[in-house]
């Protein structure tokens, strides 16, 4: 085919066929008028309805409040006339002319031009009534509305929309402007996992829903929805590397906020228990100090807030922290609840020699205050405390020569080591007597 229609032979032979059934139809009425061609042919007519009815006026000063869209046209003329019309589609035009008229009621005819030469043209309604007013401008704010918002993705919401500009102007007669019961823009959030930005034309609707004709300045506005995916909140922990200097040691390591909030499809955020900021290089950390770290965005997730955390380094010298501790030690120990008992112990001696005989000059019964804890001081008995002297402390090269000698002896006392012991007396006298030497 394509060779053919390439054969300019065949293009001549094409266009010759084509002009020729071109002539016939144009002079077909001729033709048939000749005696012994064709039949003689009558005029015809053609209707064709709902023509569009155009209209010229000064749109900037004036509105149309009521005027026929369209009207019908008849056409009347030879067969082959209204064949041509039918072929050829001309731009032919009907409408009405207002250039010249003010606000009010009019009835105007319908005018038209540009038809082919030999079709009359008439038009049903001849004229139309036409009511001009004057043109007003409001301003009105825009409103986004949302379609498909049951295909969002589970656990995404919508946010609030934003548009701008947030009003628009709106010109029309001021009899149709009340009419207006809002301006609404729509856009599709069906599947939507990421915030849309999208410009979207201004529709003006009337109190039933209807769609306005009215001039709209600016006709399109740029909107931004936000869409949030799932989220969950999880604890801010503090990742470290290295270790710190023998001369400090760490006293505490905190972290601000301690929590943070992670984004993204619900069966990622569901396995994260924990996210990390950091790390922090211990071996460089001399003194306390507070930075700003990074958080770590686990894999998958779609974002993170906050995206930084301040992280909190309590160091102290070793030997400061030591010290503390003791004192701490000791205010620990001062805390508890102290009292004292008094036991009555018999005087028992340890390591008397064998050759001598001891007596002491006291009574049988000592008294021995022991301080402590309050609740460990009702379990103790005196069963469990000894008072005592012992005569190793006292050598043999020490005796005395005589049959009989006193000396001073030191009381110890022995018991649990959680107590502390005061004897009523520091020493004892004793009296030494050897058997032997007094024979």
């Amino acid at each position: 085919m394509d060779k053919l229609f390439n054969n300019r032979w065949f293009l001549r032979f094409f266009s010759l066929v084509i002009a020729t059934m071109l002539f016939l139809m144009v002079n077909m009425d001729d033709m048939g008028s000749q005696p012994g061609v064709f039949p003689v042919t009558n005029s015809e007519q053609l209707t064709v309805e709902d023509v569009e009815l155009g209209v010229y006026y000064d749109d900037e000063q004036y509105a149309i409040v009521e005027m026929e869209d369209t009207v019908d046209i008849q056409l009347s003329g030879t067969q082959s006339a209204l064949n041509l019309f039918q072929v050829t589609s001309p731009n032919y035009e009907v409408y009405v002319d207002l250039e010249d008229l003010g606000p009010g009621v009019h009835n105007v005819n319908v005018e038209h031009r540009d038809f082919p030469a030999g079709v009359d043209v008439s038009t049903e309604p001849e004229s139309v009534q036409v009511t001009l007013e004057e043109r007003e401008m409001t301003t009105l704010p825009v409103e986004i509305e949302f379609m498909n918002e049951n295909e969002l993705p589970e656990g995404y919401t919508l946010g609030e929309p934003e548009v701008t500009p947030e009003e628009v102007e709106v010109q029309g007669a001021s009899s149709q402007l009340q009419d207006i019961d809002s301006l609404q823009a729509y856009i599709d959030v069906g599947g939507a996992e990421e915030t849309i930005y999208e410009t979207v034309e201004v529709t003006v609707y009337g109190p039933y829903g209807e769609v306005l004709d009215f001039a709209v300045d600016p006709n399109t506005v740029d909107a931004v929805v936000p869409i949030t995916p799932p989220s969950e909140e999880v604890p801010l922990e503090v990742e470290t590397e290295g270790t710190l200097d023998e001369d400090v040691e760490l006293v505490d390591l905190s972290v601000e906020p301690e929590t943070a909030t992670i984004y993204g499809d619900l069966d990622i955020i569901n396995d994260i228990s924990a996210v990390e900021a950091g790390p922090i290089d211990l071996s460089g950390i001399t003194e306390s100090e507070t930075m700003e770290m990074d958080i770590d965005m686990p894999d998958e997730v779609r974002y993170i807030q906050p995206e930084t955390a301040n992280v909190q380094v309590i160091v102290e010298d070793a030997e400061v922290d030591e010290a503390d501790e003791n004192e701490d030690e000791n205010n620990e120990e001062e805390t508890e609840e102290q009292d004292t008992q008094t036991l009555d112990l018999p005087l028992q001696m340890d390591n008397v020699p064998e050759e001598v005989q001891v007596t002491d000059t006291e009574e049988e019964l000592l008294n021995v205050t022991v301080e402590g804890d309050e609740e460990e001081l009702d379990d103790l008995s005196e069963e469990d405390v000894r008072l005592y002297i012992d005569f190793d402390e006292l050598d043999d090269e020490n005796l005395d020569e005589g049959d009989e000698a006193s000396y001073e002896m030191q009381l110890e006392v022995e018991g649990p080591s959680n107590f502390m012991y005061e004897p009523e007396m520091e020493s004892v006298e004793v009296e030494i007597t050897n058997p032997e030497d007094s024979e």
